[in-house]
């Protein structure tokens, strides 16, 4: 508890040190701001927080920003993926997967799908797992299968 009080108080006296060095600013009003003259001198630039002048009447005119191109909406999509696996896990009371099979496996994804708006994308995904056997083991190979229906 005491740790928690004094940690507070360090971190207080330090944000009240640091409001205490703060800047003042130059000015509490703003300068006025004239329109359709130039400014006196163009080659320098404004001082920060000043109001820049620009000359003429008319405000800038924007140009809209285009929407962006739907690029999954009405397409197909296709994923592959490649990776190792571990094991984890026991097979029975006894034995646990990796004392029986000890190496990674080879793990292959594959994504096959249809975009159906700009961000929505509905297919089925598939996963292969094969976990090969070392030399000195014939009956230490798994593999695994595994698939089912995405919407992304």
């Amino acid at each position: 508890m005491r740790f928690l009080a004094a940690s507070c108080a360090a971190l207080a006296s330090l944000l009240l040190a640091e409001f205490a060095h703060a800047d003042e600013p130059k000015s509490s009003t703003p300068a006025p701001v004239t329109s359709g003259t130039a400014p006196a001198t163009s080659a320098t630039a404004a001082e920060p927080g000043e109001p820049v002048v620009v000359p003429g009447d008319s405000e800038p005119t924007f140009e809209p920003i285009p929407d962006a191109k739907d690029l999954l909406g009405g397409h197909f999509v296709l994923g592959a993926g490649l990776g190792a696996k571990w094991t984890f896990g026991a097979l029975n009371g006894e034995q646990s997967q990796h004392s029986e099979i000890g190496r990674p496996g080879l793990a292959l994804n594959l994504d096959l799908g249809a975009g159906i708006t700009r961000s929505v994308a509905l297919g089925v995904w598939g996963e292969f797992d094969d976990y090969s056997a070392p030399p000195e083991c014939s009956i230490c190979s798994s593999k695994s299968f595994a698939g089912g229906p995405f919407l992304r």
